[in-house]
């Protein structure tokens, strides 16, 4: 079976919520069985309607946010204005459930080692089997999200703005009221916009198939398996792993459960290193990222993993590698647990580029096929970089 045949196999909707996904593990599962390579799965509890229910939660309180302020009770809109980005916050940053823990259902991640006897280290490369649709696309949604901040300090000023228009005289204590009552509703406005795209699935005009985002990843990834079955990777002393995560598009959830069974708190007598994959085979130069995180931290990514998967690309493309500024991606749980990671994938230019992806664009159309082999002869190299050492 070729890697083409494969990602045609996986380049269709598969969300977190929808039955897709369970079929794709098992699809993932049933390959890996028959070319004989024993993997676990690892079941977690897996929130797929995550942003949704954040958005929704969000929204209800800036809704609230505009009924105090019309009654100008200013002390409980600061209260409701504060608890928007604090619930943003502890869901998105601190990888904390909350309102998000209201549906849960059981998803996997599928695990593969290969071990050597006396590692040196061991090598972890990740890529995630789920995809998502919304109504923006990666470039469009950073465009609305961007103001975010903004809107989180307006809010919180409602309330002060409230009080002193209650202090005012009649006449002028009108007119600041009136001010307060256009930006809340602004707010509003604003929320809804953001909720809609966090909930976009659930009226999807066209639902994206995740060709590149991120089924060439895991077409990758199974490549490798293949071959180093096969015996055409010398690992030297090299521990490899594989790892095929659900849960990525609703913020990492099946890295972070990864990491907290097998990574954070379990010492290892090796070091570990992670590569994870994101937008392989878009045609483009391989790129990686230099920075991965949600909204406040953003952790770089390990240069010197970079430097050599720069290496093993050169050698197999004849090309540098590039790089791109920052990403949000499963590599957060990894780099939050002390792990030296990088995230890479592949540029798209000329042609799309980051565009396009959670839409109908990401379909199999925009795969370049001659770079799934030289993806998967990639991280040969630089698996093979390492040798006896």
């Amino acid at each position: 079976m070729t890697l083409m045949e494969i990602l045609t196999r996986l380049a269709r909707p598969r969300p977190n919520h929808s039955d897709a996904l369970a079929d794709t593990a098992s699809y993932i599962g049933g390959l890996l069985r028959s070319w004989d390579i024993p993997f676990i799965v690892q079941q977690f509890p897996l929130r797929p309607h995550m942003h949704a229910i954040v958005g929704i939660t969000c929204l209800a309180l800036t809704a609230l946010l505009l009924v105090l302020v019309v009654k100008r009770k200013w002390l409980p809109a600061v209260i409701a204005a504060l608890a928007v980005p604090v619930l943003m916050l502890v869901e998105f940053e601190l990888l904390v459930p909350t309102v998000s823990a209201l549906f849960v259902k059981t998803g996997e991640n599928i695990i593969v080692r290969f071990p050597v006897e006396g590692a040196a280290r061991e090598l972890i490369f990740c890529a995630h089997y789920d995809s998502k649709t919304e109504f923006l696309d990666h470039l469009q949604r950073t465009r609305l999200y961007q103001f975010l901040p903004l809107f989180f300090l307006l809010g919180i000023l409602l309330g002060p703005l409230v009080l002193w228009g209650k202090r005012l005289g009649t006449s002028r204590g009108r007119i600041v009221q009136g001010v307060a009552v256009t930006l809340a509703s602004l707010y509003m406005v604003y929320m809804s916009l953001v909720a809609l795209n966090f909930g976009g699935y659930v009226f999807p005009i066209g639902e994206s198939s995740g060709a590149v985002d991120n089924g060439t990843a895991v077409t990758s990834l199974l490549g490798l398996a293949r071959e180093m079955r096969e015996g055409r990777v010398a690992r030297g002393r090299s521990s490899v792993t594989i790892v095929f995560t659900a849960g990525e598009e609703v913020n990492f959830q099946g890295a972070i459960h990864y990491v907290d069974r097998y990574i954070r708190g379990v010492r290892s007598p090796v070091p570990r290193y992670c590569v994870n994959l994101e937008l392989m085979a878009q045609g483009g130069d391989m790129i990686y990222w230099k920075r991965s995180g949600v909204f406040l931290r953003f952790r770089d990514a390990d240069r010197s993993l970079a430097a050599r998967m720069g290496d093993a690309w050169r050698t197999v493309s004849g090309r540098p590698m590039g790089t791109e500024d920052h990403s949000a991606d499963d590599s957060v749980a990894f780099m939050a647990a002390g792990v030296p990671t990088v995230t890479v994938g592949f540029s798209g230019r000329p042609g799309p580029g980051m565009g396009g992806f959670h839409s109908p664009a990401d379909s199999i159309g925009r795969v370049k096929a001659a770079q799934l082999p030289q993806a998967v002869a990639t991280f040969r190299r630089f698996i093979e970089s390492y040798g006896n050492r």
